[in-house]
């Protein structure tokens, strides 16, 4: 696989393993937990697969927060 930015610090990691590694070590655990994007729908395993798609896609540089898969209870 090759090279690919950090989403939350844009640092260049060289696999997908390195890069889970990498946002366990220094985003904390919570960029590992499931997330949905709150514009098209689609669930990523993890949140930093979110924010990725999130950049990509749908061109916002928004980190991912909790809001992001529970709905507001008002």
């Amino acid at each position: 696989m090759s090279s690919r930015p950090c989403p939350v610090c844009q640092k260049i990691i060289s696999n997908k393993s390195n890069l889970v590694k990498h946002m366990r070590i220094k985003h904390g655990g919570s960029y590992l937990q499931e997330a949905s994007c709150h514009i098209c729908g689609k669930v990523f395993k993890h949140k930093y697969s979110l924010s990725a798609h999130m950049y990509s896609l749908h061109r916002s540089t928004d980190a991912p927060n909790e809001s992001n898969n529970h709905h507001a209870a008002f």
